[in-house]
């Protein structure tokens, strides 16, 4: 190493060591071995050595001349901290030193102090070109701990602000009628004064509840379930004498104890969790000798882990009242803000005294017993009101926009051009701000703070940002309230002598003689001590059920510069995003919210990020969320990008949900869209793709759903809206077939338009559609875009034929019937169902309109358990399906031929199992074998033939009849003809060799010669 000198002398100096060279210059190397504690070392040095123990009272950051190279491994203590860095002597110009090195065993320590009573934060600023922490550096509560550098290994080391807890305690001035409240402690009410009280709903053995009172935010009242007591008695008086005659006329002086005086102490603690926090209860000694009332005085810790040490810490909050004990009355003021806490109470962090335990849980009678106190009600009798606010910062600034977290003490910022933080740990209470253009990695790290703020990059291309953020810190904040009366009552005692007797003399006969004689004995009576005395009762009540163990960890400012950015943790945003890349993915949770600062001087501040917008990803064109992501208001996924920058991203290229994303509005522009997990939308959902598929997608939106695609496919796929749903699809939709479970609810009908070729249309057999109307009788519109293919199952293949649709009413359906309205997307459309569920319509035929230019056909429908369908004109029982084919003027039809997954049932044929058409197999009026038996009594109804029909074939242009029946998938048959049933032959041969069954016709061109006769009959 270069030395500013050629020659150096060794001094050697109380455990320390200088090479140097003349007095004034730098010398080599600072070396500490030893102990040192001077109050305020200079030191020259190009290198600081320690491997002892530093311990300096500086009042102010310490620092060095000439300083390039620090190395610590032992113990640097410093009241009022540290700055390392590189100032030539007499330069005036501060630049980065070289080095700055703690190791394992190093602990570096910059304290808050106190100089002539006001508090000095801490301050502990590195600026060197490589740091390295391998050991602990640590500020006190109210501290800064700034590393500034290039390389920045934090790898396994500790950066720390202490607790608040290890901060001073406040003090109060009852001469000058102030006090200095403790860190971190805030006045929310207060009042102390005398009052008018009832006394008897004060405690009940289990709840306790304060009499209203008015404290200075105006009246209130506090109550809760008690679950920690303590209960103090004394009493004085002296002893007398109550004579009591034996039986033999004897008698005796009984020393009994007379009360003239009694004092009644109790303290009632409501706390969040009896099994965490712990309560402990006393009371002590009054300064005056003669008051026989003691101090209340109650402490509740909660034990928390300090993250960076592993260790555990106890948060404790102390509190005593002297309402009875001490003469202090009315209230202080609070030397901080002005506010004010009764002069009884004293409320800080650290034990003060506890005293003697006392009973514990007193009974429901302690402070009011009907059978031997006198009186109700406590008269013109003082208390104490008071709330206060317990935070886990020492202070917090007021709440000013320009301000944030920024001004918040007990902060840690590092700022670095390549920065290593992987298994790090770090504990900040204001806030924690890292920067870096290359986070080197982060795996395994610890942040524990309330309030983060992060700007990195990766000079690779691909960010991970993993255990930067956890969802909550342990720290206790909340409020505690609290009040304490003191009265004064009459009570009395009775006690009870039974071995007491009384000479009686009783009159009777001679039982011999009959002569009247007096018998004298002594007879048992019962004689009764009054003993009435004074009463005096003080209860405190504190209600500490509001008090926290956790706190939500707040992003304000998250900052991304790579090309592809992965996010583990949990975040919530709330001040800035920028996602400076062309990659997103989120495989934690990302919820872009707001916070309100607290501020105990006045209104909080919002901070909030409300939207997603092109501005917070001006260049993202792939988004995949595994986790959870969240908006307040409005979620812009490629919809918004600029149209005037030349070259600049018109949409995403790639937009995936796989996990849960939450937004007020949510509008899609991609390539490539994949809706699976979940989508919340409480306004419109929008998506505009080539390709969209929901894929094992919940799908729900207040308002209407759009979806402009080209290409859609469904799978496993919940979609519903509570108003209405709009597909516009220029090739393609379709589900995944009869398996696919897809569901889809609209609260105000559906439209859907579709520019395919017929051929390329797809279906949505495996997707139940419902449609619900709202309450009081709307009108609900639909539109469908299939071809009318007729009742043929043609109409199913390639033509957007639904699996099932379900008609729901609203509310109040007897007098506000809704309309059902059906429509065609152009002149002449079709909706072909498979199943049509009408039952939950009480009147459907004045609830259903089917306009001209649309028929609805179906497969398999239902009516409502109550409607009457009647039979047909011979008598004959009718099904839902046969009943409404051809109503509303023949807009609605049955086809019979088609067997889909809602509409068909097995059937056994020549040993061959096939699907046929429900409704059709258990008809009471069709004959589809023509053997005279209807379908439904008959065991093998599509026996030889399925159904047929024989017609003149297209007179009188063609000759001949044409032959017709429903041909089973698969299946072989013969069309046969005969003049004499006798002798058939073969017309021609047909094969189905589709996978449902079909209609089929062939034609014989052969007409019969005038007065001849034809027989046709179908083989399989």
């Amino acid at each position: 190493m270069q030395l500013r000198a050629q020659l150096a002398v060794l001094v050697i100096w109380g455990g320390v060591q200088f090479a140097s060279t003349s007095f004034g210059q730098a010398v080599g190397t600072y070396l500490n071995t030893g102990a040192n504690t001077a109050p305020w070392p200079q030191i020259d040095a190009t290198n600081i050595v320690n491997t002892g123990t530093l311990e300096w009272f500086v009042f102010q950051p310490w620092e060095s001349s000439d300083t390039l190279n620090v190395t610590n491994s032992g113990n640097m203590i410093s009241y009022g901290g540290w700055d390392f860095n590189y100032s030539p002597a007499n330069l005036g110009v501060r630049r980065p030193a070289s080095y700055f090195v703690n190791r394992v065993s190093g602990v570096v320590s910059a304290l808050d102090t106190t100089e002539f009573g006001t508090a000095v934060p801490s301050r502990f600023f590195v600026w060197a070109t490589n740091i390295l922490n391998q050991g602990q550096l640590e500020v006190g509560a109210g501290g800064w701990l700034q590393l500034t550098g290039t390389n920045l290994n934090l790898s396994r080391g500790a950066l720390t602000v202490t607790p608040i807890e290890a901060s001073a305690t406040g003090s109060e001035n009852f001469t000058n009628g102030t006090f200095s409240p403790d860190v971190g402690i805030y006045d929310l009410y207060w009042g102390q004064t005398n009052m008018d009280f009832d006394t008897t709903g004060l405690w009940d053995g289990i709840v306790a509840i304060s009499p209203p009172h008015g404290v200075s935010g105006g009246p209130t009242q506090i109550g809760f379930v008690a679950n920690a007591a303590a209960s103090y008695t004394n009493a004085t008086g002296g002893f007398t004498f109550i004579t009591t005659t034996n039986m033999d006329g004897s008698t005796t002086n009984n020393r009994v104890f007379v009360i003239s005086n009694e004092v009644r102490q109790a303290i009632f603690v409501g706390v969040p969790n009896a099994n965490l926090f712990s309560v402990n209860m006393g009371f002590s000694q009054s300064t005056i000798l003669t008051n026989l009332f003691r101090r209340l005085n109650m402490a509740i810790s909660v034990p928390l882990t300090n993250l960076t040490s592993g260790q555990p810490e106890v948060s404790t909050l102390y509190l005593q009242d002297t309402l009875s004990a001490e003469t202090n009355t009315g209230v202080l003021i609070n030397l901080n803000d002005g506010t004010g806490r009764p002069a009884n109470y004293l409320l800080q962090r650290n034990i003060r005294d506890l005293g003697a335990s006392g009973a514990g849980f007193p009974g429901p009678d302690f402070l009011y017993d009907p059978l031997t106190m006198s009186n109700t009600v406590a008269l013109a009798s003082p208390y104490a009101g008071y709330g206060a606010a317990v935070d886990s910062l020492i202070s917090r600034a007021p709440g000013i926009p320009s301000g944030t977290i920024t001004n918040y003490p007990g902060r840690i910022r590092v700022y670095a051009d390549s920065l290593d933080m992987s298994s790090s740990r770090i504990r900040g209470e204001g806030e924690v701000i890292i920067n870096s253009r290359h986070l080197v990695g982060s795996a395994h790290a610890v942040v524990d703070c309330e309030n983060l703020s992060y700007n990195l990059g990766s000079t690779n291309g691909n960010l991970r940002l993993t255990s930067l953020a956890n969802t909550n810190v342990n720290r206790l904040t909340g409020d505690i309230l609290m009040w304490s009366g003191m009265w004064s009552n009459t009570a009395s005692v009775i006690t009870e002598f039974t071995n007491n007797y009384t000479q009686v003399t009783i009159s009777t006969n001679d039982p011999v003689t009959g002569d009247p004689t007096n018998v004298t004995m002594f007879v048992q009576t019962n004689l009764d001590f009054t003993n009435v005395f004074s009463l005096g009762l003080h209860c405190l009540m504190v209600d500490a059920t509001a008090l926290n163990t956790t706190l939500p960890v707040t992003v304000f400012d998250l900052v991304t510069h790579s090309t592809n950015v992965v996010l583990d943790d949990n975040m919530t945003v709330v001040q800035s995003l920028l996602i400076d890349g062309k990659s997103l993915t989120i495989n934690g949770n990302l919820n872009l919210s707001y916070k309100q600062l607290p501020n105990f001087f006045g209104d909080p501040v919002t901070v909030a990020v409300y939207d997603w917008l092109y501005t917070n990803a001006p260049n993202l064109l792939y988004f995949t969320n595994n986790g959870a992501f969240s908006v307040l208001s409005e979620a812009h996924f490629g919809d918004d990008f600029p149209t005037n920058v030349v070259g600049g991203p018109s949409s995403y290229l790639s937009f995936v949900n796989r996990g849960s994303v939450v937004a007020w509005g949510e509008f899609i522009k991609s390539v490539y869209c994949e809706l699976g997990g979940q989508t919340t939308v409480s306004g419109s959902l929008d998506v505009n793709a080539q390709d969209c598929a929901v894929l094992a997608g919940v799908v729900t939106a207040g308002n209407d759903i759009s979806m402009h695609v080209n290409n859609l496919k469904l799978n496993q796929a919940a979609i519903a809206t509570t108003t209405r749903l709009y597909l516009t699809v220029t090739n393609k939709l379709y589900d995944s077939g009869s398996g696919a479970s897809n569901s889809i609810t609209c609260g105000d009908g559906f439209v859907v338009k579709t520019f395919a070729p017929a051929a390329a249309n797809g279906d949505l057999l495996g997707t139940a559609v419902e449609s619900d109307a709202a309450d009081f009788g709307p009108e609900v519109d639909h539109t469908w875009p299939a071809q009318d293919r007729g009742s043929d199952n043609s109409g199913y293949a390639n033509n957007l034929a639904l699996g099932r649709l379900s008609l729901v009413p609203g509310g109040a359906e007897d007098l506000f019937p809704p309309l059902f309205v059906f429509d065609g997307s152009s002149v002449s459309n079709a909706l072909y169902v498979d199943y049509l569920d009408l039952s939950q319509l009480a009147d459907y035929t004045n609830e259903i309109e089917i306009n001209p230019n649309l028929i609805i056909y179906y497969a398999a429908a239902k009516l409502s358990s109550g409607f009457p369908i009647p039979p047909n004109s011979k008598g004959i029982a009718q099904s839902a399906e046969e009943y409404l084919n051809g109503q509303f003027g023949g807009h609605l039809r049955w086809v019979s031929s088609f067997a889909g997954p809602n509409s068909s049932v097995d059937v056994v044929i020549n040993g061959q199992t096939v699907k046929v058409n429900r409704a059709l197999r258990f008809s009471k009026i069709i004959d589809s074998n023509g053997n005279g038996i209807p379908n439904y009594y008959d065991s093998d109804p599509f026996g030889l033939v399925l159904t047929g029909a024989l017609t003149p074939a297209n007179p009188p242009v063609q000759a001949g009849f044409t032959i017709s029946w429903l041909a089973a998938p698969a299946t072989a048959y013969t069309v046969q003809y005969s003049t004499n049933w006798t002798t058939w032959q073969t017309l021609t041969t047909y094969t189905n060799g589709a996978t449902t069954s079909k209609n089929v016709s062939v034609v014989d061109t052969n007409a019969p010669v005038s007065g001849a006769q034809r027989f046709y009959r179908v083989v399989y």
